[in-house]
């Protein structure tokens, strides 16, 4: 009982110390002939409980183990995705806030509108990140196309965005996997490419390969 409710650095010395005292005073009080049948049969249970009880150790170990990998796993996905999430929207507000500034003087109404715009990507982000940290549904490729149209617009870069009525029937796990991937496109688009132009395309085919969402992404 005291090695199964303990830690084995614990259990272990205990038990066999509160044994051996147990033993030790048959031995004195039967004598050395009755304390040798008496003490085979504990040593030779002792010892099976104790393989036992290792065992449960080592499986309790492995337990603790698997459950500390998995909880660095979530955490390692959750922090990538809001570091996904949040690079593409604060990409997006810096180049919304410099052609803003740029605006203010020449054209305050369009000033105005990348500002509305920057207040819109903002709370867009906001919405995106308590999705992610509730892990709830990654942002809907409808929106996201929607938003790539305003950043690259934003940026200076001709988009050729498709529409929502134009998008294909998709399974809705695509869809995500889409979505992520259009946003992770167009905030490197933005970002590296120098393009004037951006074209995405959505091709439904049959084979795996035709399944796929494409950013242009080289200067044209």
């Amino acid at each position: 009982l005291w090695m199964f409710n303990h830690r084995v650095i614990l259990g272990l010395p205990a038990a066999f110390l509160v044994g051996a005292l147990g033993s030790a005073a048959v031995a004195v009080i039967a004598g050395p002939q009755f304390a040798f049948g008496f003490l085979t049969p504990i040593i030779f249970t002792a010892g099976i409980i104790t393989m036992f009880r290792l065992a449960f150790e080592h499986s309790e170990i492995e337990r603790e183990f698997s459950e500390r990998v998995a909880l660095a796993e979530q955490r390692e996905e959750l922090a990538r995705t809001v570091h996904d999430a949040l690079g593409h929207s604060l990409t997006s507000i810096t180049v919304q806030a410099q052609l803003a500034k740029r605006l203010v003087a020449a054209d305050p109404a369009a000033a105005e509108r990348q500002l509305d715009g920057i207040l819109a990507t903002a709370r867009d982000s906001l919405r995106d990140v308590r999705s992610t940290v509730e892990f709830l549904d990654a942002p809907g490729l409808d929106e996201q196309l929607d938003h790539a149209r305003t950043t690259l617009t934003a940026a200076g870069i001709e988009p050729e965005i498709p529409h929502r009525d134009d998008v294909p029937d998709l399974d809705p796990a695509d869809r995500r996997l889409f979505s992520w991937c259009l946003r992770e496109a167009i905030t490197n688009v933005v970002r590296h490419s120098g393009a004037t132009h951006c074209g995405v395309e959505i091709i439904v085919g049959s084979g795996g390969h035709d399944d796929r969402v494409g950013a242009g992404d080289a200067p044209k």
